[in-house]
């Protein structure tokens, strides 16, 4: 079961602008899938199942929270 998280501020894109979303898990290995917009549509990355990692996915020209679904029992800090 996929739980989310939503970031506390919005983002205001840009034509060609990319968000990098980061976490760390303090304990666990979690599995998670970040948002991103192609054409101003709605997609989310594929799984990366790893105690820590960066993606670089593209936003484009749309304003939204940045948001995150994770699988897996950990304690995570993601921005």
């Amino acid at each position: 079961m996929w739980s989310k998280s939503k970031y506390h501020c919005s983002l205001l894109g840009s034509s060609g602008l990319r968000v990098r979303y980061s976490w760390t898990a303090d304990r666990g290995t979690p599995c998670i899938k970040v948002k991103y917009f192609v054409n101003g549509n709605t997609k989310w990355s594929a799984e990366a199942c790893r105690k820590s990692g960066t993606l670089e996915v593209p936003w484009g020209n749309v304003a939204a929270h940045k948001e995150i679904q994770i699988k897996g029992f950990s304690t995570l800090k993601w921005r």
